[in-house]
């Protein structure tokens, strides 16, 4: 069983699974370095369990990029999503709030609810997730055994 089987279980991302079958893509690292949405990598290491409170931080960090700018302050919904990100205590952050943030994201990389997405914002993303969770840390969530996609615990 390859990658793209392990992760099509986990809260599937169609779009991101049909890019790495199109890619052709078996291993998690070439994903990690060739994904040029920051969306998807935020899903990436939500469905790996990396640090929620990591993945909520990156998540503000990504979503700011669109509400620090004059279209992102007249979305409501998406400021509403960010100052609740923001008023979440690291003491308190849990799974179930990493997810929120990262639908945040995914939100705030489109260009309305039911519009397609800006890229130049998804590669911006990219960069600040690639910073802020880097290799090392997702590697270390996950091994690979005959096959296999594994999550570390």
């Amino acid at each position: 069983m390859g990658i793209l089987a392990e992760l099509r279980g986990a809260e599937a991302c169609k779009p991101a699974l049909e890019w790495i079958k199109a890619e052709g893509y078996t291993d998690l690292r070439d994903v990690w370095d060739n994904c040029k949405r920051g969306d998807w990598l935020l899903w990436f290491v939500y469905i790996l369990d990396v640090d929620p409170k990591l993945i909520v931080r990156t998540a503000i960090e990504c979503a700011r990029i669109v509400v620090d700018t004059p279209r992102g302050q007249r979305r409501k919904e998406l400021l509403d999503d960010v100052a609740l990100a923001e008023s979440w205590l690291p003491a308190d952050i849990k799974s179930e709030h990493a997810k929120l943030a990262r639908q945040m994201v995914e939100v705030a990389s489109h260009h309305g609810r039911f519009a397609g997405p800006d890229l130049d914002v998804l590669q911006s993303m990219v960069e600040i997730v690639r910073q802020r969770i880097p290799w090392a840390t997702v590697e270390a969530r996950v091994k690979v055994v005959d096959g296999k996609l594994m999550r570390n615990v």
